[in-house]
């Protein structure tokens, strides 16, 4: 019914919890800049989907690509800093992205009219309507879960357990501490960028005011 939209973005949450949980819970990283890396997957999603009509799969993976350099760049504080001083870093990332680049025309326009976020169209499957996206969402999500539950269970999985747990024991056992903050805060970036998508396309058009920094507190605060 009319609350249909609602289910999607919950969806689309659940995908985003599981990126956020997969650094925060499991590697013990803190992270405020989730929201920001949703609106970097967005925006990327917009421009390439609608400006230069890419297809819609292809346009979602490489929108969540574009936020894995960045969730990259943000891990580099995370080798020298304590956790308080991590979340305000990651946070302010936020803040400044959403007062110097939220505006302009790369990601939602200086307008402030936000972007177009298309569902996707297939001939021999109704993915368009409001319930077909639901369904497919709904498929990408378990999707998702299963590879964070064999992330998990893999040696990247204990790795990241470890580095919870001690980054200091991990770093005696020969394993890279540093590597493993690149690759955890680059997958939970890229995962972040494509729940933004898929959130965003269950509405049809957004802008820079649906993805405030602040939000990712409460995100963080839940996990």
């Amino acid at each position: 019914g009319i609350h249909l939209t609602d289910w999607t973005a919950f969806l689309a949450t659940v995908v985003l919890l599981l990126s956020l949980g997969l650094l925060t819970r499991t590697s013990g990283q803190v992270s405020l800049a989730h929201v920001s890396f949703m609106a970097i997957g967005v925006a990327g999603f917009s421009h390439l989907a609608v400006d230069h009509r890419w297809p819609w799969g292809a346009a979602l993976i490489v929108a969540g690509l574009i936020a894995v350099p960045i969730g990259a760049l943000l891990s580099i504080p995370a080798i020298r800093l304590s956790d308080l001083y991590l979340a305000l870093t990651t946070f302010g990332f936020g803040i400044l992205l959403q007062y110097m680049f939220y505006n302009e025309n790369y990601m939602f326009g200086d307008l402030g009219l936000g972007v177009a976020v298309p569902t996707p169209y297939l001939s021999w499957l109704d993915v368009s309507s409001p319930n077909g996206y639901y369904y497919l969402v709904l498929a990408i999500t378990l999707v998702v879960t299963l590879a964070v539950v064999a992330i998990n269970f893999s040696r990247l999985g204990r790795l990241l357990r470890a580095l919870g747990d001690s980054a200091t024991a991990l770093a005696t056992s020969g394993t890279s501490v540093n590597v493993t903050r690149v690759l955890v805060f680059a997958l939970s970036a890229f995962l972040a960028a494509v729940a933004g998508v898929l959130g965003a396309a269950s509405i049809g058009q957004v802008s820079g005011d649906s993805y405030q920094p602040i939000t990712s507190l409460v995100f963080f605060t839940l996990i």
